[in-house]
């Protein structure tokens, strides 16, 4: 991740930590897993805040502008389902206050958009007493133009397009990938791509 990325990760986990008042962690991943909840949950409340998503959205001289889609994981623990169930809604509001009011220590470029709060309920999580809830928005950050001319520091930025469309009677396969941060494409067919 860039030096600037990291900077406004830490300045979120910060505020988020001050807004609810629970421990907030920020991850060097852009998933969490049950196993990983299943081990934050012995320490809920808490807040996880992931990597960000992010894709182009300016180039000028010297800069280059990236608009991070953030994501804060909020983990409530009580046996009794209607405590956890409202300690999760209060720190879901007192993080989406933060976001929608803050640019976090001034990382941020732009005020936050497209804020959106979902449930993540399921069977296993209420069988461990947890209640999980995602706060995602994006807001706008500067990289400098040495960070972003660093390829492999923009990889988690990369816009992946993919096609599997083998010869008939052939079994190889033809990858395509198009970067939408450093404006370049290739093709591979050793390697494989995921995307979502």
């Amino acid at each position: 991740m860039t030096h600037a990325l990291s900077t406004a990760q830490a300045a979120i986990a910060a505020e988020l930590a001050q807004a609810t008042g629970w421990r907030c962690r920020a991850l060097h991943t852009d998933k969490v897993d049950l196993d990983e909840l299943s081990r934050e949950a012995h320490g809920a409340p808490c807040v996880l805040e992931t990597l960000p998503e992010a894709t182009l959205a300016d180039r000028t001289a010297g800069e280059v502008s990236v608009l991070a889609t953030w994501s804060a994981y909020i983990i409530a623990e009580a046996r009794e389902p209607q405590r956890r169930a409202d300690e999760a809604l209060s720190a879901v509001e007192a993080v989406i206050r933060a976001a929608a009011s803050s640019d976090f220590g001034g990382t941020m470029q732009s005020v936050a958009e497209s804020l959106a709060a979902q449930n993540l309920y399921s069977g296993e999580l209420d069988g461990l007493s947890v209640a999980l809830w995602l706060v995602r928005w994006r807001q706008q950050v500067s990289l400098e133009a040495a960070e972003a001319a660093d390829i492999s520091a923009l990889h988690r930025f990369r816009t992946i397009t993919a096609s599997f469309a083998p010869p008939a009677g052939e079994g190889s396969a033809t990858t395509d990938t198009a970067c939408s941060a450093c404006g370049e494409a290739g093709a591979s067919n050793e390697e494989e791509q995921n995307h979502e």
